[in-house]
C-alpha cells in the first residue's frame, strides 16, 4: 500500500510489518515536523518570549505563612530572564563550560526551570535526577553522567551526601535551592570534599560578572533523561534541542490545522508532573513561548487539588491516577444525592453525552447541573490531556461529559521525547490514542511469541515502532541497550503492542514485557485487567499478577477507605473505629471486597482466566516514595513482584487448599 494519509486500511508490507503511517495532515512526500523556522536552540524560544512578553507574569508560587499556603505570587518574564541570565553567568564563574552536565535534583519549583533555561543559554546539558531515585540509581547517574555540579533542594542535598558513597568523588559542588544550609549538611559536605553554594549566591556572582549567551545548536544535547523505568538500572536517554523543538512545533502544526488548542497568553498551567520528564519540560516551553502563566505546586500530592482549585488552570496535563480520583470523587457526590437530584443528573448526563457524541446543542440548564463538579478542577478548564498509562474508556467518557471540556489522550515515551500519538479535539470516540504525532511515522511489527501479527483480522496488530525528528539519539554510554532500542535505520522499538483501527488510529492493546503466561498457556495483559477493576470506586490502586504454574490471577488492592467503610456497613460488617490496616488483614473483609469485584467484572469482557480469584488488601498506597510506582506514576511491576512475593504465594496456597 502506498503511504497515503486517508486510507482506513493498513496493509502489511514486506515480512511482518505494516507500511509506515504518519499524521493525516502530512503528505507522503512532506517532511516530518521539525523545529520552528529561524529557531536554532531552545534558548531562542525563551529569549523571543521575553522580548515579546517582558511585563507579563510567567512563574507563580504560593508563599507559605504559618503552614498555610496563600494565593499565587507571580514573577514576570523579564524578572525570570534576569535570574536565568545571572545564574548562568554564575555557573561560568564556578568553572562550568559548554557541554558539561548539570545535575538537577528537586521537586518542581522555579529554580528548577531557571537552572534549565540557564543551561540552554550556555549549552550545558541538564541531567535531572528523579526525586524518588534510590541510592544505587543516584550513584549510577552521578558516575555515568559525570555530574560535577548539582542543583538540589536542601533535603536532596543531604540525601546525596548520605548515600553518594564513592560516586561523590565525581561531584565537586552542590548549589542548594532553598538558600539555606544546616550544620549537618555542611559537615557532610566537608567530609565528602564537596563545596556548597546557595542558589541566590550563584545568582549574585553572575550579576557581578555578566556573560553574553552562548547557546548551542539543533544537534546539541539538551538533556540526558534517565528513565526510571519499571526494572533495572536507569538508562540515560540522550535528547537534543532538535528533538524537543520538534515536539514543540508539533503542537503549532496541530493548532494550525484546527486539530488542537493553541496555547494563549491568557492560559494558566499548574506544573506538578515531574520536570525530570521530557514531557513536562516541553509543556513549560510551550507556555513560555506563548506568554502564558506557569504556577508550581507545593510539592505535595496531598495538596495538589488545593493548588489546582487556587490556580484554576485552563489546561491540565495529568495522569490516569488523578483522573480516576476525580471520577470517584464525583461518583461519591452523586451517590450522596437524593433521588430527585439523581434523576436530574442522569437526565442531564444523557443529554450532554448526546451533545458530546453527536454535536447537538444543549440548554444552559443542563450545563448548570455539572457546574459544581467542575469546581473540583478549578472550573475554568478548556483542555485536559492525559497520558503515561491508559485511561478507562468509561472514565474518559464520563469526564468529557461532566467536565464539559475536551479530554485528549496521548501516547509516548522518553525515547520519543514524550509524544508518538495524540487524539485531536474532534475525536470524540474513546478507546484509541489518535493518529501519529506529526514528528514521527509509526509502523507495527509482528510479535509472534505473543500471537500478534500484521496479518491479523480485522485489524493488523504488532509492536509499535516509531521514527522521526523527535526520536532520541540513544542511551548515554550504553551502545548495547541502544542497539536493543533503536534499529539501524532509526526506528525505536517501544515495547508496546498496538493495532490500527478502522479509521487508521492507534490503539494500545498490550505491553510486550508485562505479559505473563498462566499454566494453561493463556497470556494475560495485566494493564487491561487492572484498568477495568480500577473503574470500581472501591479500588484506589491495583496490581494484578499471576504464576505460570497456576491457572488464574490474583491481585493486590489498595482500597478507598471511605468507600470500604460504606461497603462493609452495607454488608452488615462491624468496622467502626477499626484502623484501615486492621480491616485489610481481616479475611472476612477480603471476601466481601472480592465478591463485590467479582460481581463488577461480570459486566466486562475480561475472560475467566484473567479474573482475580484471590486478593490481598494493602492499606499503604503505592507511591514513587516507596518505590512501587515510577516517577511517571506507572506500576513498577518487577519491584511489586518482589515486594509482594510472599503475599502472592500465600494467596495461591490458600486457594489450592480450599
Amino acid at each position: 500500500m502506498a503511504s497515503t494519509n486517508n486510507s482506513n486500511v493498513v496493509e502489511p508490507t514486506g515480512l511482518g510489518e505494516t507500511q509506515p503511517k504518519r499524521h493525516t495532515h502530512l503528505q507522503p512526500d512532506e517532511p516530518l515536523v521539525g523545529p520552528p523556522k529561524g529557531v536554532n536552540s531552545l534558548y531562542d524560544i525563551f529569549y523571543n518570549a521575553v522580548t515579546k512578553y517582558a511585563d507579563r507574569p510567567l512563574m507563580g508560587v504560593r508563599p507559605i505563612v504559618d503552614g498555610v499556603a496563600g494565593d499565587f505570587v507571580w514573577s514576570t518574564f523579564e524578572q525570570v530572564y534576569t535570574r536565568v541570565k545571572n545564574f548562568g553567568a554564575g555557573l561560568l564563574q564556578l568553572g562550568f563550560q559548554s557541554e558539561m552536565t548539570l545535575g538537577i535534583f528537586s521537586e518542581n519549583r522555579p529554580e528548577w526551570t531557571i537552572a534549565e533555561q540557564a543551561s540552554y543559554m550556555h549549552n550545558f546539558t541538564t541531567v535531572p535526577l528523579y526525586a524518588t531515585l534510590g541510592a544505587e540509581a543516584v550513584r549510577h547517574t552521578l558516575t555515568e553522567a559525570e555530574i560535577t555540579v548539582m542543583c538540589a533542594t536542601l533535603e536532596k542535598t543531604q540525601y546525596l551526601l548520605e548515600v553518594g558513597g564513592e560516586a561523590l568523588s565525581v561531584l565537586k559542588q552542590i548549589i542548594v535551592m532553598d538558600n539555606q544550609l544546616t550544620p549537618e549538611v555542611e559537615t557532610l559536605a566537608k567530609q565528602a570534599d564537596v563545596l556548597l553554594y546557595r542558589f541566590q549566591d550563584v545568582e549574585a556572582l553572575g550579576e557581578e560578572h555578566p556573560a553574553d549567551p552562548t547557546p548551542g545548536n539543533l544537534d546539541s544535547i539538551a538533556t540526558i533523561c534517565y528513565t526510571s523505568g519499571t526494572t533495572g538500572t536507569p538508562k540515560g536517554a540522550v535528547i537534543t534541542h532538535l528533538n524537543i523543538l520538534s515536539i514543540f512545533e508539533g503542537v503549532t502544526f496541530l493548532g494550525r490545522h484546527s486539530l488542537f488548542y493553541t496555547v494563549a497568553p491568557e492560559d494558566r498551567y499548574l506544573s506538578y508532573l515531574p520536570l525530570a520528564h521530557a514531557l513536562e519540560r516541553v509543556i513549560l516551553m510551550l507556555f513560555m513561548g506563548a506568554g502564558a502563566r506557569v504556577g508550581y505546586y507545593q510539592g505535595s500530592p496531598l495538596k495538589l487539588m488545593d493548588d489546582i482549585c487556587t490556580l484554576k488552570p485552563t489546561i491540565l496535563m495529568t495522569v490516569p491516577r488523578v483522573l480516576n480520583l476525580v471520577y470517584h470523587k464525583v461518583q461519591a457526590a452523586i451517590k450522596g444525592m437524593d433521588q430527585e437530584r439523581k434523576n436530574q443528573f442522569n437526565t442531564a448526563y444523557a443529554a450532554k453525552k448526546d451533545s458530546v457524541v453527536n454535536g447537538t446543542a444543549i440548554s444552559s440548564e443542563v450545563e448548570t447541573v455539572f457546574k459544581p463538579f467542575r469546581q473540583v478542577l478549578g472550573g475554568e478548564l478548556r483542555l485536559v490531556v492525559t497520558g503515561t498509562a491508559p485511561l478507562s474508556n468509561d472514565i474518559m467518557e464520563f469526564l468529557r461529559v461532566v467536565l464539559g471540556t475536551v479530554v485528549a489522550e496521548g501516547y509516548g515515551q522518553t525515547e520519543a521525547t514524550s509524544a508518538i500519538a495524540l487524539t485531536d479535539i474532534h475525536q470524540l470516540e474513546v478507546g484509541h490514542v489518535g493518529y501519529p504525532y506529526p514528528t514521527v511515522e509509526v509502523k507495527l511489527v509482528d510479535v509472534p511469541e505473543l500471537g500478534y501479527t500484521v496479518k491479523d483480522q480485522p485489524f493488523p496488530r504488532g509492536e509499535i515502532y516509531a521514527r522521526g525528528t523527535s526520536i532520541f539519539q540513544g542511551y548515554y554510554k550504553n551502545p548495547g541497550q541502544t542497539r536493543e532500542a533503536l534499529t539501524e535505520d532509526g526506528w525505536v522499538r517501544t515495547g508496546d503492542v498496538g493495532l490500527w483501527d478502522a479509521k487508521g488510529r492507534l490503539v494500545i492493546i498490550d505491553r510486550r514485557k508485562s505479559m505473563f503466561k498462566l499454566a494453561q498457556g493463556e497470556y494475560v495483559a495485566p494493564e487491561k485487567v487492572e484498568n477495568f477493576y480500577a473503574t470500581h470506586p472501591l479500588v484506589t490502586q491495583i496490581y494484578v499478577t499471576g504464576d505460570s504454574q497456576q491457572s488464574y490471577t490474583v491481585g493486590i488492592i489498595v482500597p478507598e477507605p471511605t468507600v470500604l467503610s460504606l461497603v462493609l456497613q452495607k454488608a452488615g460488617f462491624e468496622a467502626a473505629e477499626r484502623p484501615l490496616a486492621d480491616l485489610c488483614r481481616d479475611p472476612k473483609v477480603r471476601k466481601i471486597v472480592l465478591d463485590l469485584l467479582t460481581e463488577h467484572v461480570k459486566s466486562s469482557d475480561i475472560k475467566g482466566f484473567e479474573r482475580m480469584k484471590a486478593i490481598h488488601l494493602e492499606s499503604t498506597p503505592f507511591t514513587p516514595q516507596n518505590g512501587l510506582l515510577s516517577s511517571s506514576m506507572k506500576l513498577k511491576r518487577f519491584t511489586l513482584n518482589r515486594h509482594y512475593a510472599d503475599q502472592v504465594k500465600e494467596l495461591y496456597a490458600e486457594m489450592n487448599q480450599a
